[in-house]
């Protein structure tokens, strides 16, 4: 299991919806759908950014800056909340 689906699950643990979940990441829900659709936790096939990025009508770098913020928003939550 990756990094980050590590950090993704333990980030999880004891939120009672996703949206409390995302809030409290302040994560737009676009851009969680583009960051786990990347990691292929929609429906367990990955993304590749010129997919997302044509599906979302955006660049591959865009794709690109979105997953990397959410990561970092990811890996905050779960240094601050640890």
């Amino acid at each position: 299991m990756s990094m980050i689906a590590k950090e993704l699950i333990a980030t999880l643990h004891g939120m009672n919806s996703k949206a409390e979940f995302l809030a409290k990441l302040g994560v737009r829900r676009r851009n969680w759908l583009i960051f786990s659709r990347h990691y292929g936790f929609e429906d367990g096939t990955a993304w590749s950014y010129g997919r997302l990025a044509k599906h979302y009508r955006i660049s591959e770098q865009r794709v690109g800056q979105i997953v990397s913020s959410v990561v970092d928003k990811i890996k905050e939550y779960a240094r601050t909340h640890a």
